[in-house]
């Protein structure tokens, strides 16, 4: 629709909707005209915001928390690492203190997660990880995230403190 009042004002042809919205129910075919009145108080306080809503759209997250993470980011603060993956699955994590609960049980075992620190899941390529952030985030569990890089990531940064170490 907005494609027909662009071509009429380029080709000046008919009358412009301006200050109306048009409704159109295609079930019943029934076309309604909505008359819209300017309000400069309000449009003022739209405005007075405009900042803050550029704040807010410069970050990428809207405010939320990204939804990976990298190892080193985990290293900085409390967290509760997640295997998610089957428990028959290796790599073994040995380097850290990790819950293991396969992503097929999580729902069920949810009482394992510890809210009050940012549960950080991981699985091999990070697909059941991202899958398990988003029914932690269904159940109101925001403060989540996937390990970027999986649990090979995490073996990897192992090896570099072995190595540092030597």
């Amino acid at each position: 629709m907005m494609a027909n009042e662009v071509l009429k004002i380029i080709l000046e042809l008919g009358n412009v909707l301006s200050g109306r919205v048009l409704l159109y129910e295609s079930l019943t075919s029934k076309i309604t005209t909505i008359e819209i009145t300017r309000k400069e108080e309000i449009i003022k306080e739209v405005l007075q915001g405009k900042e803050t809503f550029q704040e807010q759209f410069n970050d990428p997250f809207c405010g939320a928390a990204p939804l990976e993470v990298s190892v080193l980011e985990i290293l900085q603060q409390e967290v509760q690492l997640v295997d998610v993956r089957n428990l028959d699955e290796l790599p073994k994590v040995t380097s850290m203190e990790v819950t293991r609960i396969p992503l097929h049980e999580l729902e069920n075992r949810i009482n394992e997660l510890n809210p009050e620190k940012k549960i950080v899941l991981f699985c091999a390529t990070g697909r059941r990880s991202l899958m398990a952030v988003s029914l932690l985030q269904g159940k109101n569990f925001m403060n989540c995230a996937s390990l970027r890089g999986g649990a090979q990531e995490l073996l990897n940064h192992q090896k570099n403190i072995v190595h540092e170490n030597t």
